[in-house]
């Protein structure tokens, strides 16, 4: 994959994310702030540790690429 399809695979989760967010905000009916919080936890949550899969997923590349951990 090229800088420029990931980018864009990117840009489209990004969007995703939004669009899950917007919609599940005005789904909800008597928001106080715990709830709030609460999906504001779940979401920040998963958009940080997704990087620790993408880094993993890099690295599985490389390997593979390199010929390391074949058997």
């Amino acid at each position: 994959m090229s800088i420029i399809e990931l980018f864009l695979i990117a840009v489209g989760l990004c969007f995703d994310t939004l669009a899950i967010s917007l919609i599940g905000g005005a789904c909800m009916k008597d928001v106080n702030l715990a709830k709030r919080l609460k999906v504001l936890f779940f979401f920040a949550f998963f958009q940080y540790f997704q990087r620790f899969g993408a880094a993993f997923g890099v690295f599985a590349m490389i390997c593979s690429i390199t010929g390391t951990w074949r058997s």
